[in-house]
């Protein structure tokens, strides 16, 4: 019976175990007790990082399961542009240019969303700089300018 249960053990270590959601999983993020206003690296890959700010977890929950992002983005199958595009409509909702919670840049695509008190940037510069920052409303940026982010000084 041990080998049996040491060979199924190995098995799933070799073939690991990807998560699925369900389309209607929710976003649960933990807010740090105190903001010291540094941008925390969450997760990275080839191309792209992800940076908190005020910010201890962010965790995806469904009716059968939990994973934290930073372990969801490292599935094969999981695109990171497409799960933050879910985490901005699951947490910020109907964003838009006219009520004031998205601007939009001219530099290829970076936009700053901000509402229920989250802000979220995607870059999308001319030097391929990608990288996401998802942070609080204590989180101060400056004018909602990108001065600190996407690769700007």
């Amino acid at each position: 019976m041990k080998k049996v249960l040491l060979i199924i053990s190995i098995l799933f270590l070799l073939t690991g175990c990807d998560v699925k959601l369900s389309d209607d999983y929710k976003v649960d993020i933990t807010n740090s007790n105190s903001c010291n206003q540094k941008l925390n690296k969450y997760y990275s890959n080839d191309k792209q990082s992800v940076y908190l700010g005020c910010i201890d977890s962010i965790t995806l929950k469904d009716d059968k399961q939990d994973i934290e992002l930073n372990k969801y983005l490292k599935q094969k199958d999981v695109n990171l542009n497409t799960t933050i595009d879910n985490i901005i409509n699951k947490v910020l909702g109907n964003v838009s240019l006219g009520n004031g919670s998205l601007i939009t840049y001219r530099d290829g695509g970076s936009m700053i969303y901000s509402k229920n008190d989250y802000i979220i940037i995607t870059c999308d510069t001319p030097k391929d700089n990608n990288d996401v920052y998802i942070l609080t409303n204590d989180f101060k940026i400056n004018n909602n300018s990108l001065s600190g982010y996407c690769g700007y000084n």
